[in-house]
């Protein structure tokens, strides 16, 4: 009787579960809420990709601003989607870091072909070592510290699930 009882209640809970589940909305387009910023495409709406803020979300539309007059966009219509999580200025200073070791690396190899033997060093190899080394490290510090004041901006892209209409 009370495996007979479990039973009916577990059918019971899993049919009022599953119309729940069907209706609903899928994770990635939960963060479609005013005030997010999103990159998408909808070449049925708009010609090309675009970022925007949402300004306002219905049940299947989606209201769009930015550099542009506000837009509806049908989600149905929606090709790809990515979120912005906000710009990082780590990230900035690795992008920094890129430009800034090849230039110092660049004038550390200059400035250690003209460096020459001096009264204090032991030979000139040791010279130009030195120069080479405070180059690039020049590069480094300068590179981070100049990437860092010019934060990139991180996207979450979702894989939108596959629409007959494509």
């Amino acid at each position: 009787m009370r495996a007979e009882f479990m039973l009916a209640t577990m059918l019971v809970c899993a049919v009022r579960l599953l119309p729940a589940q069907s209706t609903a909305i899928p994770v990635e387009l939960q963060e479609l809420q005013p005030g997010a910023r999103i990159r998408f495409a909808a070449p049925s709406v708009l010609v090309e990709r675009r970022a925007a803020m949402v300004l306002g979300r219905a049940q299947d539309t989606v209201t769009v601003g930015g550099d542009f007059p506000a837009t509806r966009v049908p989600i149905a219509a929606l090709t790809s989607l990515e979120v912005s999580r906000g710009r990082s200025r780590a990230r900035g200073a690795v992008r920094g870091l890129r430009w800034g070791v090849p230039f110092g690396t660049l004038l550390g190899l200059a400035l250690a072909s003209t460096a020459s033997g001096c009264s204090n060093c032991e030979s000139t190899g040791a010279a130009a070592v030195s120069a080479f080394g405070w180059g690039a490290l020049g590069g480094v510090v300068y590179g981070a510290g100049v990437g860092a004041l010019f934060p990139v901006e991180r996207w979450n892209r979702y894989d939108l699930p596959a629409r007959a209409g494509r």
